[in-house]
């Protein structure tokens, strides 16, 4: 059985060679030219074959990759299985083991492949497997497409590389195979057959390894800190050589030793070990970060520790809670005790990027600037690079000096503080500390006050003019009637200086008078105000003017008293798609223009893979693939597509595996239904697709927020130790128009066993070689079988009853009812008897409220949460067990205490805020000139509305546990009535639901509840209203007082056989934002209080009064007054 090792062995190849291909009999095929039939081979390979007529062939060529032969099959198979030669191989105390191989094709194709494997054994003749078989072999699927192996030209081919210390002790001996199939004609070997030229074999394997006392320091670090609890864990205690790829920690460039490691804010726990001080190499003032976790510092440690990390003094951001980023926090800071007289401007050009700008001075009393871009990950803002500019004879000089964070306090919702820590390190200047930083007129941007100046608000931020490049102004609002003004330029040598000035309003201009320089201060050492002098070096102002068009552009206009004047036309600074992208993981895919042509304009139901390249980062390496398509059925037709990529290698970032299901989320506009749904199935250890998310590029152009899902395959299997060979179908039935939705509700008529099991084979997705007499048994098991006690004993014989449960009530709780028909895999381990059958849950992107309508694709915007507690789509599997009442009532039993144990409300709010704080940055990137150039956007529907697709989500859980809630309780009612009775002191949100399960309305009380209150909702029919025409009365026995009340209406198509209440036709959204809540009055005016709908709930908001007896309220849509 294989365990997670098996998904985790991907090793960087660094460094020298550590076993020689001396080891191998005829590595090059030059002891004898021939041809060999199956069980036969050239000296020292022995030959698997397919078929009578295949031959394994040595010639002798002018071409050869080495001496005068080389070797080829004379015709190939569509599996791997049916052309291979393989050579068993004694071991020794080598450190690495690798297998390559040069190939030469004429005819190069995607899907003619090379697979590269070793096995391993506890003796010397390859025979008695090793006791961890499963999880040390290696195996690598190389294409040879094109661009991995032009046409005519030896490549070498490179497996994954197994080290030493990765096998067990009774390893003695391997089997190394190499093997060729062929799928290039529609999946099929091409007729005339390809050849394939091998020479070369090699078991060379480049390694590089961190010193052993650097490997054990990550992991005794890893396990003293709680590590499996660590926000972001990639790669972490993976195999020995994979160290250089963990999450947070950098190797030099040969990958010898450790230079820096930074976690923070990664929710490290616990005291940090000694074993630390092992990382010897680690930069000083900057090569550790460790800030902003629950970290106790040994003092024994500290001074060791604080003289490498960023701001020295870790414990002085240790145990700290820190404000989510957002777009409102930017504006003017500064450090009053001691450094009043340099200041930072930080311009939040997102919720999760910022550009930042430090005035300050060298160590001479000169004014300088540093620059930086940065990303908030984990609520650090990271500005990575602090550059100073310089303006030269070739123009704009960058010169990196450090690097900074800053971070936000949680207790001060003004966000006027901020706290900065830094490195920096020149000729001139540098230290390594941190600022106290507040907003310079005290009062943040967060919480701006109603008596500032609108105009103040608009021009806050930086701005610059492309004519000029290289310098720019900031300003930021000073109190309610003035603004700050930095100017960030050069003086006539190419030097930098800043000046400053105060500005106050003039009609559509702001004045500054006269603006300054500072000189006197320093770079780090205490900086007095009265030490400081200044200079006056002439006036300015910003201002509106209009261009020769008449378009209206601000301006900054500068007039020196001794040098020459200044006049900027000025554009805000913008972040770009690469600022923006904030997941972390960026995928930037380059193929040839030619070939981006054929994958959009082919059709989109193409299988054919088409080559590329793929980097996970900027400045990463790239890796080949074997090709890549679009994925999907529908969701192929889409304006967004997803992709099916194959790598050569596995991935890190892929779970281990070399494959990528790389879905766009189009239809799901709060772009969280998947990874939500698939967290769920993660929380209760039940097997289930890893998820994450990547940031895609497509030849330099940002092209949407995708999701990968992992593949259902082997790799998943043993990230959860199940067996890889064992048997791994999914229903297909329901693509198949003349069967049934399910194969558990087909009728076989008169077919024989094998005949069923041929139809399953066809119509069934699968991995490996299931034995389809076992997928038989189960179906026909279960369409023979009644309900009742008979079946809750061959349920229990046949299938986990406990994964089965949890696979069944959790698709409840996110009200997914597509996936009872084809969207789960069935798994069991055939080679124990013992085994039961499993389900794996698949495809989770119509949940939680989203799902399809009659009439209308998936991507809309309705919204929809009564989804009864059954199965569907013809599964008599679910339908006979919810009608067995022992089974049924496990369930019921086990979906209570999930709701109250496991998923209180609070703990998807929490997810959802954290998945929404990582993507908000992403999902807000609109089309531009460098973004969505092959696709229409990154959702369908209106864009910037994020927030209240966030609130969407919310809402459905509290709404369907209402409903849940409803369905267990046994109990049923009239439809749109619904009756309350709270005690005393009451002060929590009570909602209001119906006979029927459905929510009418919610009730926050603002003060406690004066005494025991009924409170009784009815809703019905108010014909001719236009909005929503129903009218809630609401009656309450005694005055509830000030209260916000949300009320909820029906929206939805005939799929859930009930009537619409909005009056304008089938649209999701449509004019729903401007409904008005209306207090109805008989005797005069009705009252319009302020209304906040969120139409993706289909609910209005409102503050009101209610006082003891009965009011009507309705939604309606007023007219529009006025021209």
């Amino acid at each position: 059985m294989m365990t997670i090792r098996h998904a985790l062995f991907a090793l960087a190849l660094l460094g020298p060679a550590a076993i020689h291909a001396a080891m191998l009999t005829n590595p090059d095929f030059e002891a004898e030219a021939g041809a060999w039939s199956d069980r036969n081979g050239p000296p020292g390979w022995e030959l698997r074959l397919d078929d009578d007529d295949q031959l394994g062939i040595v010639e002798e060529i002018d071409f050869a990759y080495s001496g005068n032969h080389a070797f080829f099959f004379s015709h190939l198979h569509r599996g791997f299985g049916g052309s291979r030669m393989d050579q068993c191989v004694v071991l020794g105390d080598e450190e690495a083991i690798g297998l390559s191989v040069a190939v030469l094709t004429d005819e190069p194709d995607p899907e003619l492949s090379v697979r590269l494997r070793l096995d391993f054994y506890a003796d010397e003749v390859c025979d008695e497997d090793s006791a961890n078989a499963d999880a040390e072999q290696v195996q690598s699927d190389i294409g040879l497409s094109q661009d991995r192996a032009p046409a005519g030209q030896w490549t070498r081919l490179q497996s994954e590389s197994r080290l030493r210390s990765e096998l067990g002790e009774d390893v003695r001996s391997m089997r190394v195979s190499l093997r060729v199939r062929d799928r290039s004609d529609d999946g099929q070997p091409r007729e005339p057959a390809r050849t394939v030229w091998l020479d070369g074999v090699s078991l060379e394997a480049d390694v590089a390894l961190l010193p052993e006392s650097q490997r054990q320091a990550l992991r005794e670090i890893y396990q003293a800190t709680d590590g499996e609890q660590w926000r972001r864990q990639l790669a972490w205690m993976g195999a020995e050589g994979t160290e250089c790829r963990w999450h947070g920690v950098t190797c030099d460039e040969a990958g010898e030793t450790v230079v820096a490691l930074d976690l923070a804010g990664n929710r490290l726990n616990g005291t940090l070990p000694e074993a630390i001080e092992q990382l010897v190499d680690l930069k000083s003032g900057s090569g550790l970060d460790l800030c902003h976790n629950a970290l106790d510092i040994p003092e024994s440690m500290s001074d060791w520790v604080d003289a490498r990390q960023i701001g020295g003094d870790l414990t002085e951001c240790q145990h700290s809670t820190l404000e989510p980023t957002s777009a409102r926090m930017g504006g003017h800071f500064y450090q009053p005790e001691g450094r009043d007289g340099e200041g930072m401007m930080v311009h939040m050009l997102s919720n999760g990027s910022a550009l930042f700008y430090w005035a300050t001075y060298d160590d001479d009393g000169e004014p300088l600037w540093l620059i930086a871009t940065g990303r908030a990950q984990d609520r650090i803002i990271r500005f990575d690079e602090l550059h100073q500019t310089a303006m030269g004879e070739q123009g704009l000089e960058l010169i990196p000096v450090g690097q900074a964070r800053l971070v936000f306090p949680e207790a001060d919702p003004a966000c006027s503080r901020a706290a900065m820590r830094f490195h920096v390190d020149t000729p001139d200047f540098g230290a390594s500390d941190r600022r106290k930083l507040v907003y310079i007129d005290g009062m943040g941007g967060c919480q701006r006050p109603e008596s500032q100046d609108a105009l103040f608000i608009e021009l806050e931020g930086q701005w610059y003019d492309p004519d000029f490049n290289g310098q720019g102004i900031s300003l930021a609002p000073y109190d309610d009637d003035r603004v700050v003004l930095t100017w960030y330029t050069y003086r006539e040598d190419g030097t930098q200086t800043w000046r400053w000035g105060v500005g106050e309003r003039n009609g559509d201009s702001i004045d500054f008078g006269e603006i300054v320089e500072f000189f006197g201060g320093n770079f780090n050492d205490a900086i007095e105000p009265d030490g400081l002098t200044t200079e006056p070096v002439g006036t300015a102002r910003v201002h509106l003017e209009a261009d020769d068009n008449g378009e209206e552009h601000w301006h900054f206009t500068y007039e020196g008293y001794t040098e020459a004047d200044t006049r900027l036309t000025l554009e805000r600074i913008v972040a770009g798609p690469e600022l923006m992208a904030s997941t972390g993981h960026p995928l930037y895919l380059q193929m040839t223009w030619d070939d981006v042509e054929e994958l959009y304009l082919r059709d989109v139901r193409s299988d054919d893979r088409l080559p590329g390249r793929v980097r996970f980062g900027r400045d990463s390496e790239p890796e080949d693939l074997m090709g890549l398509r679009f994925r999907g059925s529908s969701s192929r037709f889409l304006p967004k597509k997803a992709f099916n990529i194959r790598f050569e290698q596995p991935q890190d970032l892929l779970f281990g595996s070399e494959r990528m299901n790389l879905n766009a989320m189009y239809t799901d506009p709060s772009m969280m239904r998947e990874k939500l749904s698939f967290m769920l199935w993660h929380e209760l250890e039940q097997p289930a697709s890893q998820t994450r998310y990547f940031d895609f590029w497509l030849n330099g152009f940002y092209e949407g927020l995708h999701i990968h899902i992992q593949r259902v395959d082997e790799w998943l299997l043993a990230m959860n130790g199940l067996n890889t060979d064992a048997t791994l179908v999914r229903d297909g039935f329901r693509d198949n128009s003349d069967l049934a939705d399910s194969s558990f509700g087909h009728d076989f008529g008169d077919l024989d066993s094998d005949e069923r099991e041929a139809l399953l084979a066809d119509n069934f997705n699968s991995r490996g070689d299931p034995e389809w007499d076992r997928v038989r048994e189960l179906i026909d098991w279960a369409q023979d079988t009644p309900a009742g006690i008979q079946y809750a004993q061959g349920f229990a014989e046949r299938v986990d009853v406990d994964n089965f449960i949890d696979w069944l009530v959790l698709h409840w709780l996110v009200g997914d009812i597509d996936s009872f028909g084809d969207d789960y895999w069935l798994y069991i381990d055939h080679e124990d008897p013992e085994a039961r059958w499993k389900f794996i849950p698949w495809d989770k992107d119509l949940s939680f409220g989203s799902h399809f309508r009659q009439g209308f694709f998936t991507d809309n915007d309705f919204f929809h949460y009564q989804y009864g507690l059954s199965g569907g789509w013809d599964n008599l599997l679910i339908s006979k067990f919810l009608q067995t009442p022992a089974l049924r009532d496990q369930a019921h039993a086990r979906l209570d205490e999930l709701i109250s144990e496991y998923f209180p409300e609070s703990w998807f709010f929490e997810r959802i805020d954290e998945l929404a704080e990582q993507i908000v940055d992403s999902v807000n990137i609109a089309p531009s000139a460098t973004a969505f150039r092959f696709h229409d956007q990154n959702h369908h529907g209106e864009l910037g509305r994020f927030a209240d697709h966030v609130e969407n989500l919310k809402d459905f859980v509290q709404l369907r546990y209402r409903f849940i809630e409803h369905a267990l309780s046994g109990v049923s009612g009239p439809p749109d009535q619904a009756q309350l009775l709270l005690p005393a002191g009451h002060q929590e949100r009570f909602a209001l639901v119906d006979g029927t399960g459905f929510t009418l309305a919610w009730i926050d009380p603002i003060e406690p509840l004066a005494e025991d209150t009924e409170v009784i909702l009815t809703v019905e029919e108010s014909p001719g209203t236009t909005g929503i025409d129903r009218t809630w009365t609401l009656d309450s026995s005694t005055a509830l007082g000030e209260v916000e009340i949300t009320l909820f209406y029906r929206n939805d198509l005939p799929y859930t056989g009930r009537e619409n209440w909005w009056t304008l036709g089938d649209q999701a959204v449509g004019q729903q934002d401007e409904l008005q809540m209306r207090i109805v009055q008989d005797d005069g005016p009705h009252d319009h209080p302020d209304t906040r709908v969120n139409p993706y709930s289909n609910k209005a908001t409102a503050m009101l009064k209610v006082e003891e007896g009965s009011m009507e309220l309705q939604l309606v849509l007023l007219p529009v007054v006025g021209p």
